[in-house]
């Protein structure tokens, strides 16, 4: 039996970096909606990095300061100074990680 991304991005984390975080989040997970998570470690990071640059136009591991942030206007989430801004930090630290290790963990129940 194989998962589908969908169950790998929910739940939802509880704590974001920054408020543009979640709704990358959550165009990552409508973009890989359906999609069988693949068997290979390496090609299941590599789908979430390319997933992540198409949604953000940013490159993940970021070569620069990961304490940086980047202002994603496809992301304006409303009024606000913060609005649209994602925190590299917080995908380089919490979110991809948390991405990948549950993706690989349901990839040891596949039949």
């Amino acid at each position: 039996m194989a998962f589908a991304w969908d169950a790998v991005f929910d739940p939802e984390p509880v704590a974001w970096g920054l408020r543009g975080d979640r709704p990358v989040w959550q165009r990552m997970a409508a973009a890989l909606e359906g999609h069988p998570v693949p068997t290979d470690v390496a090609d299941r990071y590599q789908l979430l990095r390319g997933v992540f640059l198409a949604v953000t136009d940013t490159a993940l591991p970021c070569p620069v300061d990961p304490t940086r942030m980047r202002l994603t206007a496809v992301i304006d989430e409303g009024p606000g100074m913060s609005a649209g801004w994602v925190s590299l930090r917080w995908w380089m630290e919490t979110g991809m990680p948390l991405l990948a290790e549950r993706a690989g963990c349901f990839d040891t129940h596949a039949e």
